[in-house]
């Protein structure tokens, strides 16, 4: 059987709705930003990049140049301005396009069953086996699913759970047997 396939446990553990605002667009970019980019996995490889950039350019102040070349701190300051306005354009254009998709008043929906949940998204309804999910966690003001053969990570917002309901599907989806504290 796929691990997509509904089966038959259509007992309605929780359920819940989420109205979107007008700063959700915003948030939403940020949080997946933040969650992609911001990991050790990720950071690592930029941090040598980094220090060798800047091992470079101050090892090249220490020597003195008088053929009147452009200073090593012209030339970070550029980098740096560049890097940081390419990034806030990028994060505008992410923010716009999310707005679109997911305007203020967008509604989502979830509904925890045994064996899956269905998540109703202003773009789509899916009906996910908890199998599909390697981990759930919370992150600030959402929930970070992260599935086990592609790792590919899906937000909800938190406000779509009570705490006792988040705990109950950390349990499905590490396949132990959850409190019964979720509501209906």
């Amino acid at each position: 059987m796929d691990d997509a396939t509904p089966t038959s446990d259509t007992h309605v553990y929780f359920s819940s709705s989420y109205v979107t605002d007008d700063q959700f667009a915003r948030r939403v970019t940020a949080a997946t930003l933040r969650i992609l980019f911001l990991r050790p996995a990720r950071l690592i490889p930029l941090i040598v990049v980094v220090v060798c950039f800047l091992v470079v350019v101050l090892s090249s102040l220490a020597v003195p140049s008088s053929s009147g070349d452009v200073s090593p701190l012209v030339l970070i300051t550029v980098v740096l301005v560049l890097v940081i306005g390419l990034n806030l354009l990028a994060f505008r254009r992410i923010t716009r396009r999310v707005a679109q998709r997911l305007p203020s008043g967008s509604m989502y929906t979830l509904e925890l069953l045994g064996d899956r949940m269905i998540v109703g998204q202003p773009l789509a309804k899916s009906e996910l086996s908890y199998k599909l999910f390697r981990s759930i966690e919370r992150e600030g003001e959402w929930v970070r699913f992260v599935q086990r053969i592609a790792r590919t990570t899906t937000l909800l917002p938190f406000e779509l759970f009570t705490p006792e309901s988040f705990d109950w599907l950390a349990a499905r989806i590490s396949g132990q047997t959850p409190p019964n504290t979720a509501r209906r």
